[in-house]
């Protein structure tokens, strides 16, 4: 009898180990919201490195495969230098995933100036709205204040993919739509025939012989009456 008590005691235990630790666990997990507002966090505070760990690695990696025609079309390095602040284009190729898109990031914001806009952004998230069991959609208020600018406010939507029991950031579409035009204007700029140059002796100098004879004949004297 007093084995079977023992048994069922330690079962007792072990069970409510296990849900202790089931809870604590729920308590832990990150919540989309909770990704959400630490990525926005991050990228107010110009921490490009977190904000990049919290994108999704197969996000990642779409955008280093999207971003490389753009550079492998660009003939002048213009590309590399004003999205990765890089001076040599090969040097993309041999960047990480995230090495990529932290240097994108670090150079597109500092170079448009986003960062004064995000300083001065307040944030309010909403709420979530699940799409399936691994997919979400963060709903949240941005208030801009800038100088001179009455505030203005929008509602906007980021999305979430599960990874490794959390949570992580997708690309903004808007970038699809920014890659596919600077491929187009880089590729008309390198298809664009370069300017034709001319020498002086490609200009003759009009012929202005006897052009004062010419009018000094035509003068008609003035009446000083």
């Amino acid at each position: 009898m007093g084995l079977r008590i023992g048994s069922f005691a330690g079962a007792l235990c072990a069970a409510t180990f296990l849900l202790a630790s089931a809870d604590l666990a729920a308590q832990k997990e990150e919540t989309p919201l909770d990704v959400a507002r630490q990525h926005f966090e991050a990228m107010q505070s110009a921490n490009w490195k977190k904000s990049t760990e919290l994108m999704h690695p197969e996000e990642l990696g779409r955008f280093k495969a999207m971003f490389a025609p753009v550079i492998a079309a660009d003939s002048s390095g213009e590309g590399a230098r004003e999205l990765f602040g890089l001076e040599d284009p090969a040097v993309f190729a041999m960047l990480s995933d995230n090495e990529v898109f932290e240097r994108f990031l670090a150079t597109t914001v500092v170079e448009s100036n986003m960062q004064t806009v995000l300083e001065n952004t307040r944030v309010e998230f909403i709420g979530a709205v699940p799409e399936g069991d691994d997919r979400t959609h963060v709903v949240y208020r941005m208030t801009v204040h800038l100088d001179d600018y009455s505030p203005t406010t929008s509602m906007e939507v980021v999305s979430l993919r599960r990874y490794k029991g959390t949570w992580r950031m997708l690309l903004d579409r808007n970038l699809e739509g920014m890659q596919a035009m600077l491929v187009r204007v880089l590729q008309e700029m390198n298809e664009a025939p370069e300017e034709m140059e001319y020498e002086e002796e490609d200009y003759p100098e009009p012929d202005t012989e006897g052009t004062d004879e010419f009018y000094e004949e035509d003068e008609a004297p003035v009446d000083q009456g």
